[in-house]
């Protein structure tokens, strides 16, 4: 009896649960061999750069799903209370909270933009700015992906507000 409980019960041929959840003999593959290696702390840089690859993709996922969370927060926030975001960036002090809330958003939205063009500058110094990255991706595309806004309607009302000030209005207002 005591032999059924320890038994592993996920699909695969390690001998334990753990091993075969954290699929250790896949994982421990991607190292390099004794025979294979050239440099005495090859090991040691694929074990730190494959868990940072790791943490960074935990990272993507985690942010994309808490920003997906404010966005639909704010938006039924500014639904119940029935204004627009235009009326939050002209309001009075009443909805003073609205405007802090909007522009801790795009505070939130403008430090991953920094974080990604900082990534990016650091992969251009480390393999090359022109030359295929992790996961078989350009490094090119991270740079296409440095203005993805979370928030864009936070960055869009700016627009508008310009364009509908005195000095937007022939587009030579703001810088």
């Amino acid at each position: 009896m005591g032999d059924d409980r320890t038994r592993p019960i996920l699909p695969g041929t390690a001998a334990t649960d753990y091993e075969r959840y954290l699929r250790t003999e896949e994982l421990l593959s991607l190292q390099k061999t004794p025979d294979e290696v050239v440099h005495h702390d090859e090991h040691l840089f694929q074990a730190v750069h494959q868990s940072s690859e790791l943490w960074l993709k935990l990272a993507c996922i985690e942010i994309e799903a808490a920003t997906a969370l404010l966005g639909q927060v704010f938006a039924s926030l500014l639904a119940r209370r029935g204004i627009s975001l235009m009326d939050v960036y002209r309001a009075s002090q009443a909805d003073e909270d609205l405007y802090q809330l909007a522009e801790r958003l795009i505070t939130w939205d403008e430090r991953n933009i920094l974080w990604r063009t900082q990534h990016l500058k650091t992969v251009e110094r480390i393999i090359g700015g022109h030359v295929i990255g992790t996961q078989g991706t350009p490094v090119e595309v991270l740079g296409k992906r440095l203005d993805v806004r979370f928030f864009p309607e936070l960055w869009a009302v700016r627009d508008e507000i310009t364009r509908q000030s005195p000095l937007g209005a022939d587009g030579h207002g703001g810088g």
